[in-house]
């Protein structure tokens, strides 16, 4: 019984800890995302989400064209 209780306080410990410690670096992952905007490059497509739909189960295009290449 002692050695679980000591092992349960050692949990808890590290707990005490672990907990705090993990949400600040949650919090720090959140504002540089935030800051770094990953999404930003997603954004800059050149893509009409207009031109596109769904067909049953595809994705359609309506009118896809392709920049930088010869009809050959």
């Amino acid at each position: 019984m002692f050695r679980a209780a000591a092992r349960h306080s050692r949990f808890v410990r590290f707990l005490r800890m672990a907990i705090p410690i993990g949400i600040l670096v949650v919090a720090a992952v959140i504002v540089v995302a935030a800051f770094f905007n990953p999404f930003r490059l997603i954004a800059a497509f050149p893509i009409d989400p207009g031109k596109v739909s769904l067909s049953g189960t595809k994705i359609v295009m309506e009118l896809p064209r392709l920049n930088g290449f010869t009809s050959d």
